[in-house]
C-alpha cells in the first residue's frame, strides 16, 4: 500500500487548522456580540433613575455628549456617586459604543505623567 505524501498530509492538515480556526473566529464573533448587546442593556442612559431637575439636566447632558463623534469627557464627583456609570452610558450611547470602553482612574495617575500622557 502506498504511503501519502507528506505534502498532502501536510496541505490537509492545514486545510482542518483553517477550518477550526474559521469557526473559533465566528463563535467568538457571536460571544462578543452577545456581551456587547448585554453591555448596552446595562450600562444604558435607560437604566439611570431619577427625576429631580439635577438628574434630568444630567441625562440630558448624557444624551449630547453620546451624539458627539469624537470628544473626550473628564467626568468628576466624590466617590460612590456614579462617574464610571455616566463615563460607560456615555461611551454605549455613542457612535463607538461597540468599540472597548477603557475607564481611567486619573487620581492614581501621578501629575507629571498625566501632563505628558492626556
Amino acid at each position: 500500500m502506498a504511503q501519502p505524501d507528506m505534502t498532502e498530509m501536510i496541505l490537509q492538515a492545514m486545510q482542518v487548522l483553517d477550518e477550526l480556526i474559521a469557526r473559533t473566529w465566528q463563535m467568538t464573533d457571536q460571544r462578543l456580540d452577545t456581551i456587547t448587546r448585554h453591555e448596552v442593556e446595562r450600562w444604558s442612559i435607560d437604566g439611570f433613575v431619577g427625576h429631580s431637575p439635577a438628574a434630568c439636566r444630567l441625562m440630558d447632558e448624557v444624551r449630547g455628549l453620546q451624539g458627539a463623534e469624537r470628544t473626550n469627557v473628564l467626568v468628576l464627583g466624590e466617590s460612590g456617586t456614579g462617574k464610571e456609570l455616566v463615563s460607560r452610558a456615555i461611551h454605549v450611547g455613542g457612535p463607538r459604543g461597540n468599540r472597548p470602553f477603557i475607564a481611567v482612574n486619573c487620581s492614581a495617575i501621578p501629575a507629571e505623567l498625566a501632563d505628558a500622557e492626556f
